[in-house]
Parts: C-alpha cells; structure tokens; sequence
C-alpha cells in the first residue's frame, strides 16, 4: 500500500496556549519530510486554537472536539485520527530536535525490513 505520508504527528492538547506555537514550529522544521501535523484539541477554553490555526502549513490538520474527554480519551482520537503506518505522539508542551522524526523512521524502517 502506497501512503502520502509515512508518519502522522499528533499533538493532543488542552490549554496549551503558551507552548503550542513552539511544539508546532518543531514539527514543522523537521528535516524528514513525510508527516502530517494533527492538532487534536481537547475543547481548550484558553487561545490554544487562534495560535495553531495562525500557523499555515499544508501539513496541519486541526481537530476541535466540543466536548472534553480527558488527556487519555484526546490521546485515543489521535491514534484514530492516523492514517500512517505510524503515529508520534507529541505532548503539546514538548519539542522536538530538527532530525528527530529522521532518526526515528530509519529505526523503524530498518526494523521493518527484517
């Protein structure tokens, strides 16, 4: 099977107006091409979405839910979300390092190929 992108990145998030920015623009400069961006909100009651949504990349898909299910409950629609052969998930406070998800999908592949 033929994917358009090989990992789906997904941030599950709840009121994360002061980090989200900085997570989302680690994503974005990732020297490995083939993601795609979810931003899967947990009806956050603060700017979380006016930030995300300010942020224009063809690579980000975001996701409002009106009704808060808990972190647990976000991070499952994440996983549903996917359409990748794999999914990162990335708590909405972190960052990652420029050739993160490089390093991580020639692991995988590697692995794969066994």
């Amino acid at each position: 099977m033929k994917y358009a992108h090989t990992i789906d990145v997904c941030i599950p998030c709840f009121n994360e107006e002061r980090y989200i920015g900085e997570t989302v623009h680690s994503v974005l400069q990732q020297t490995y091409p083939h993601f795609l961006l979810h931003i899967v909100d947990n009806h956050s009651t603060d700017h979380t979405l006016r930030i995300a949504g300010q942020i224009k990349d063809k690579r980000i898909r975001i996701h409002r839910y009106n009704k808060n299910i808990g972190m647990f409950g976000n991070m499952n629609r994440c996983v549903k979300l996917a359409t990748a052969p794999y999914v990162k998930i990335l708590c909405a406070d972190d960052t990652l390092e420029p050739d993160c998800l490089l390093r991580q999908m020639k692991i995988l592949e590697k692995d794969r190929s066994v």
